[in-house]
C-alpha cells in the first residue's frame, strides 16, 4: 500500500561538508526536510521508492537491483560521508517483472555505488530510520509517458505485482507499506549568477508548479510547453510527473511546506499527504 509521498531537492549543497555556511540562506529548506523526517517516521514504511533523474539510461526508465547501495561525495571534495542503504530485493524482483509486463522500457542496472542525486535526499529524511529503498532514475521519455508510468507504478505498490493470465493482469493486494519520494530540483535560471543563467521561463515554472502541486493539477504539468521546460532549466518534471501519476485515484491533501532560491535555483520540499 501507498501511505506516503513527497517531493524533495537533491542538491549537493544542503550537504553540510558542502553547503557550510551556504545552508544559513536554507532555513525554511531545512526546517522543511526536517518536518518531513518527521512525517516519514510517523508513516513507519517499510520501502521507500526514490526517482530521481541524472544517470540512468535515457530510453529507459532504469530500476537498480543490488542487495545494497551506496554513495559518496568526494567528487564534491567530502571525503568523509558516506551513505549506505539496504535493498528491498523483494519489491524490486515484483517491479523488475511487473513493469516489463506492462510493456514500459525498462533498464535493469546492476550499480552498488549510485550518483548523490539518488542517495542525498534520504540522508536527510531517512537517516535514522534506515528503511530498505528501491532506486529509480526517470527517462528522456514526455511528462505524459511519466505520468503513466507512475499510475503503473501506484498499481504494482497497492496490488502487489503483475500475473499474466489469459483474462488479462492479476494482481494480489499487499500489506507492505510503501513510501514515493521524487527527488529534483526546480528551475536554475531563476538569477543572472545562476548555473543556468537567467531565463523568465524560471521563475514563471517554479510558480506554476507549485500552483499545480497545490490544486493537485497534474494535466497542467504534463501538458507544460516543452521549450519552456527546457529555458527554465529544470530537473524535476519527469520525477513530479511519475509522482503525480502514482496519486492518482488517491485522496490526498498537498502541502508545500517550503520553496527557496537564494543561489539561483528553485528548491522545493512537499509533502502529498496521504
Amino acid at each position: 500500500m501507498l501511505i506516503f509521498s513527497a517531493i524533495v531537492p537533491h542538491a549537493a549543497i544542503l550537504l553540510p561538508s558542502v553547503g557550510k555556511e551556504n545552508l544559513k540562506k536554507l532555513p525554511k529548506t531545512l526546517q522543511a526536510l526536517h518536518n518531513l523526517k518527521t512525517d516519514l517516521e510517523a508513516a513507519k514504511p517499510d520501502a521507500i521508492i526514490v526517482i530521481s533523474s541524472h544517470a540512468g539510461d535515457k530510453e529507459h526508465f532504469s530500476l537498480y537491483i543490488n542487495n545494497e547501495y551506496e554513495s559518496d561525495f568526494e567528487k564534491l571534495g567530502d571525503f568523509a560521508t558516506k551513505i549506505k542503504f539496504d535493498a528491498d530485493m523483494e519489491m524490486l524482483a515484483v517491479l523488475r517483472k511487473a513493469i516489463r509486463l506492462k510493456n514500459f522500457p525498462l533498464a535493469v542496472r546492476s550499480d552498488k555505488k549510485l550518483n548523490y542525486d539518488l542517495m542525498l535526499p534520504l540522508f536527510y529524511i531517512n537517516g535514522g530510520l534506515k528503511t530498505k529503498i528501491i532506486p529509480l532514475e526517470t527517462a528522456s521519455l514526455p511528462l505524459k509517458n511519466h505520468f503513466d508510468f507512475g499510475a503503473a507504478l501506484k498499481e504494482i505498490i497497492v496490488q502487489r505485482g503483475a500475473v499474466e493470465t489469459p483474462s488479462g493482469f492479476h494482481c494480489p493486494p499487499s500489506e507492505k507499506r510503501v513510501a514515493i519520494i521524487a527527488a529534483g530540483n526546480l528551475s536554475h535560471a531563476l538569477a543572472t549568477d545562476a548555473p543556468g543563467g537567467f531565463s523568465p521561463a524560471g521563475k514563471e515554472f517554479d510558480e506554476k508548479l507549485r500552483e499545480f502541486i497545490a490544486a493537485k493539477n497534474a494535466a497542467g504539468l504534463v501538458l507544460y510547453d516543452e521549450n519552456k521546460l527546457k529555458e527554465a532549466k529544470e530537473c524535476c518534471s519527469h520525477q513530479i510527473a511519475t509522482l503525480f501519476g502514482a496519486m492518482q485515484q488517491i485522496d490526498y491533501t498537498p502541502q508545500i511546506y517550503s520553496y527557496e532560491s537564494p543561489f539561483g535555483v528553485g528548491f522545493l520540499v512537499a509533502n502529498l499527504k496521504l
